[in-house]
């Protein structure tokens, strides 16, 4: 997310682990040395992770709709603070697009196997995506008293099956399925 959504603050935000043997004393010595920069605000990545957060952050700039849609004015890592039926409730927002863009966003970011329209539907019904697009958009209307529309930018993880490459597609959540994500 930090490479996708605050590529300029990625260097304060992460911190990519040495690629080194920590059984040998010269791995030990190069991790512990490593160890002693981390700061608390700083989260720790491996280098194959970072690699491919970078993959999906690349992919994402070269799609035209999802690099328009986080080029829009906004704010990445939003938390969100509300109240549903009498239960205190917290969220991390990948972004949202400020009142100065032609519509109010909420915009994630999901990472995936295969981000085809189909498949990403059945992902969306499978892990909840419309429930928690539903409850992220009633939860930022009550804090806002705006009423927002909710897209979701699919991202293949890449990997053999894709020939490496992270395809990309994004997903505008219509009305009907934030309602399903209601009921």
């Amino acid at each position: 997310h930090i490479l996708t959504f605050e590529a300029d603050r990625s260097s304060d935000l992460l911190a990519i682990k040495p690629d080194v043997d920590r059984r040998t004393k010269d791995g030990k010595a190069a991790y512990a040395a490593w160890e002693a920069t981390m700061t608390p605000s700083k989260t720790a990545v491996g280098p194959d992770e970072f690699a491919v957060g970078q993959a999906v952050a690349e992919a994402v700039q070269r799609h035209g709709e999802a690099r328009a849609l986080l080029a829009l004015p906004g704010d990445s890592e939003v938390v969100a603070l509300w109240e549903m039926q009498g239960v205190q409730c917290k969220s991390k927002l990948d972004r949202l697009t400020a009142r100065s863009s032609t519509e109010d966003i909420i915009i994630e970011l999901k990472t995936t196997q295969d981000a085809s329209p189909a498949a990403f539907g059945r992902e969306l019904v499978l892990y909840g995506y419309h429930l928690q697009a539903a409850m992220y958009r009633d939860a930022v209307g009550m804090v806002t008293g705006r009423q927002f529309s909710h897209r979701i930018i699919a991202v293949e993880k890449p990997g053999k099956k894709n020939n490496h490459t992270a395809h990309v597609a994004v997903y505008e959540i219509g009305e009907r399925t934030l309602m399903i994500g209601l009921a």
